[in-house]
């Protein structure tokens, strides 16, 4: 007897290749493959986006983060019974970059040819970015601002809440620590 060992991984893709799967459109939301190159004063991203036109994508650029959507059309409208095997994939296509320096936003430029999206974004100046020192000078009894003195009423004086002593016997406390049963309303208690 022959025995074969169990892979499931491969089993399933097997199984998968001869059932017939459903001609469903796919509601997949997929993401391009990016590259993001520095450049001194400026970032380059290209992200590869196959089989699109420019018209069908949408790219919004902020200070930190680039967001690239789209979505595949399938314009040829074939009928599902005549398509016999098909592995093309039609639907949104989005992707939101973050990026590692802050750009100006404003004189981003982009190119799209041969399926490769190209954007140049031009980093932020170095003085939008640059850290600041702070110097601190030591107060001076004359730069201190004063307040004027003012006398309180009697009425908020007095209205502090005084320290009260209370005493507690020890009998007293045991008594009041042990409820009688009468009290607690047990039935069984002897």
């Amino acid at each position: 007897m022959l025995l074969v060992r169990l892979q499931p991984t491969r089993s399933a893709s097997t199984v998968r290749r001869y059932v017939p799967q459903p001609r469903l459109p796919q509601t997949i939301v997929r993401k391009p493959a990016v590259e993001l190159e520095n450049r001194g004063n400026e970032l380059i991203l290209r992200a590869a986006i196959p089989g699109m036109d420019a018209k069908d994508l949408d790219i919004h650029v902020a200070r930190q983060a680039v967001a690239i959507s789209g979505e595949y059309r399938n314009e040829r409208r074939i009928e599902s019974d005549r398509v016999l095997h098909s592995e093309f994939r039609y639907g949104k296509l989005e992707r939101v970059i973050r990026l590692p320096f802050a750009i100006d936003n404003t004189q981003v430029s982009a190119d799209f040819s041969n399926g490769v999206l190209t954007l140049t974004l031009p980093k932020a100046s170095a003085i939008a970015n640059r850290a600041v020192k702070v110097e601190l000078t030591p107060a001076t009894a004359e730069s201190q601002p004063q307040l004027p003195e003012t006398e309180l009423p009697e009425a908020v004086v007095e209205s502090q809440p005084q320290p009260q002593e209370v005493e507690v016997t020890e009998p007293a406390a045991e008594a009041k620590s042990q409820p009688i049963n009468d009290e607690t309303g047990d039935v069984w208690a002897v």
